[in-house]
């Protein structure tokens, strides 16, 4: 969505103002690649919903305690905090499901503010939307014979979000298994960008439901949370 800067005032301020009909949204994340999948993938896809889509790193594996401290730390500058955490690297899970853990941290945040936390961890890690389209990331990676063998993965656990999280068969390893020159954060942002929101969104359904309530933040009746 175009708009003009209001006389006098700079980007920042422009973006920053309650009036301007952007929400301004933090994604907590837990390191370089979640950032820069933001910056490049999911900040571009949601500008077009009016939300302006900030990256904060977390600094290290994420647990309940570290991230009800960072929501304290977030909420007063943002209109919604949403997370990006990888299951697999999630300390302290005790038990819980990437579901469960989600709600979790939305109970986490201070009394008054919960309505504007959105929890989202990514089962079973980041690397799993790599196998949501096969040709493409084996285009960007320029080995274009490697797709079948990433489509053969998805073949064997079912959808990219269902690569389990062994220490040998999670996503990552995986990946690096069938093209030992993986990096993930040189090549995970140029993939993500090839096959695109809609693109991951249509073979991986728990990132897919994520993605649809952020897009939905500044729908009539959502955009003032309690």
């Amino acid at each position: 969505m175009a708009r003009g800067l209001s006389p006098g005032r700079s980007l920042g301020e422009e973006r920053l103002g309650r009036g301007s009909g952007l929400i301004r949204l933090a994604v907590s994340v837990e390191g370089s690649t979640e950032r820069e999948f933001v910056n490049t993938t999911l900040a571009p896809h949601l500008r077009q919903f009016a939300i302006f889509t900030t990256p904060i790193d977390l600094r290290g594996p994420a647990n309940l305690d570290r991230i009800a401290n960072e929501l304290k730390r977030l909420l007063p500058n943002f209109d919604r905090v949403t997370t990006l955490y990888d299951y697999y690297a999630f300390q302290r899970r005790a038990g819980l499901t990437p579901d469960e853990l989600a709600t979790a941290i939305g109970e986490r945040a201070p009394e008054g503010t919960r309505a504007r936390v959105i929890g989202y961890i990514q089962q079973y890690e980041l690397e799993a939307l790599m196998f949501a389209d096969p040709d493409k990331t084996a285009e960007i990676l320029a080995v274009p014979e490697i797709a079948k063998r990433l489509a053969d993965v998805v073949a064997q656990c079912g959808p990219p979000e269902q690569i389990d999280d062994g220490y040998e068969s999670c996503p990552s390893r995986r990946l690096a298994g069938i093209y030992p020159g993986w990096d993930k954060v040189l090549h995970g942002p140029r993939v993500t960008q090839a096959i695109g929101i809609a693109g991951i969104a249509a073979k991986c359904p728990r990132f897919a439901a994520w993605i649809a309530r952020l897009e939905s933040l500044n729908d009539p009746g959502n955009s003032q949370p309690a």
